[in-house]
């Protein structure tokens, strides 16, 4: 039968404290001979997970040994970049590590704090309780995504971790800069919990090694430290400030829940521009299934390029988390530079579309020459990215108009800040500097060096008749 979180806790507390490795690990911390540096603090946060692991997912710690026992002895050159357990699936036919088993996998992030917090963690002990601290996080995360647990304490833990759809900045959890931090729900609680484990590792190093340098000065600092927070009107105090952002918050998600389900029986090429735009908002991404995300984009790049004459096109792969608004961006374009001939045709005699043949100029060998680099800042002045850029400022109107009349309030319409593209007045001044000219110039220059290209293929090419 196979544990779930909760359960592998729950054997973690009875098995641990008398887990002969673990006394090792205790008698080892507490030897003249430890040299308590950086190494012997990170080493002591793998011994640790070894044991931990050993108890709570004795099939996977078996298998990543195998792995670990393979690294040492052979195939260096295919294994040396994989950086963690997930990585490593399939190889030696791992367990696929799932949420069940990787909250325990915390020493490589534990590693990273005692490198950049020595001071901090210059008790063993304390690097110890830190492990535990944070399993009892990632044990609040795992409730409040399956439901597990106290009804009533995962709902408190839920409220103290809600973040805004809206804005991602704003939150109901209170930053560890604020006074009340540490009277917040889920900080109260993974303080209890840490104290309840560390009474018992206190409890197992005395009985294993008696009242020890390390452990007395453990005892008179640390764990005297976290025992003495109990302050009930800060508590009181630190909730009502998480409370007042949960309902606000809620507030929020109440009004995206309705809008969804006003719209949730129309198909997405039925839609109008005010709705169909709005569902471009940030809020969205997390919110949406990856195949609405999917119709979306496919009906947005064909609503968009349908007026240049570029064929429609029908499917779409989505890969799993894609951003909605940069992908249709990104889309956009390719759409544009795959359909050249017709694009420029459809803009007539225009200077935009003599600016286009000449970037968008296919070579004899089916390459563009001309096509510049997105991420150089000349690539960002090239005629088919200004061209794009006016079509995503058009789309950012859309967008914006379309919160304004499904939302009214400030703070939906103000999301359309975070899709933004980047200050072109900003770019300007940078390419102006940097080439002492102004940006007309420079753009001319642009289209010469370009029509210089051109004229080379086309020598190359009678050349080769």
């Amino acid at each position: 039968m196979i544990m779930n979180f909760t359960e592998r806790i729950q054997l973690l507390e009875e098995k641990l404290f008398d887990n002969p490795k673990f006394i090792e690990i205790l008698k080892l911390i507490n030897s003249k001979e430890w040299p308590n540096n950086i190494e012997a603090r990170v080493d002591l946060v793998y011994d640790l997970e070894d044991v931990v692991l050993e108890i709570v997912a004795k099939e996977v710690f078996e298998e990543v040994t195998k792995f670990e026992e393979a690294l040492m002895t052979e195939n260096l050159e295919q294994l040396e970049s994989l950086e963690d357990i997930e990585n490593i699936e399939g190889f030696l036919d791992l367990p696929t590590v799932d949420q069940e088993i990787e909250g325990f996998f915390l020493a490589t992030s534990i590693e990273k704090e005692i490198e950049q917090n020595e001071r901090l963690y210059s008790n063993p002990y304390s690097i110890i309780e830190s492990y535990f601290k944070i399993l009892r996080e990632e044990y609040q995360d795992y409730c409040i995504g399956t439901g597990q647990g106290n009804t009533e304490e995962v709902e408190l833990w839920r409220k103290n971790l809600l973040i805004s759809p809206v804005d991602p900045n704003k939150m109901s959890v209170l930053e560890e800069d604020n006074p009340l931090y540490r009277y917040q729900p889920i900080v109260l609680d993974a303080r209890e919990y840490t104290n309840k484990i560390m009474d018992q590792v206190v409890k197992s190093s005395a009985r294993n090694c008696g009242l020890t340098p390390n452990l007395e000065v453990y005892l008179s600092y640390y764990h005297y430290k976290n025992k003495n927070f109990d302050n009930k009107v800060k508590e009181q105090e630190a909730f009502e400030l998480i409370n007042k952002a949960y309902e606000e918050i809620e507030d929020e998600n109440i009004m995206i829940d309705e809008f969804l389900e006003k719209y949730e029986s129309i198909e997405t090429k039925d839609l109008d521009d005010e709705v169909l735009y709005t569902f471009l908002a940030p809020m969205f991404d997390d919110l949406l299934g990856i195949d609405d995300k999917a119709e979306i984009l496919l009906e947005v790049c064909n609503r968009e390029t349908k007026k240049y004459g570029v064929d429609p096109v029908y499917d779409f792969k989505p890969v799993n988390d894609f951003k909605l608004y940069s992908s249709i961006i990104a889309s956009l374009s390719a759409r544009f530079i795959g359909s050249s001939d017709a694009l420029i045709k459809s803009l007539g005699d225009t200077k935009i579309s003599t600016d286009l043949a000449i970037n968008l100029y296919k070579a004899g060998d089916g390459t563009r020459p001309n096509i510049l680099d997105l991420k150089t800042i000349e690539g960002q002045i090239q005629p088919i990215a200004l061209f794009c850029r006016d079509i995503e400022n058009k789309i950012l109107k859309k967008v914006e108009h379309g919160l304004r009349e499904n939302f009214k309030e400030d703070k939906f319409v103000d999301q359309v800040k975070q899709l933004e593209p980047l200050n072109y007045q900003e770019l300007i001044s940078k390419l102006e500097r940097y080439h002492g000219l102004k940006i007309d110039e420079i753009y001319r220059n642009l289209l010469r060096d370009m029509k210089k290209k051109i004229d080379l293929d086309k020598t190359k090419t009678q050349r080769g008749r």
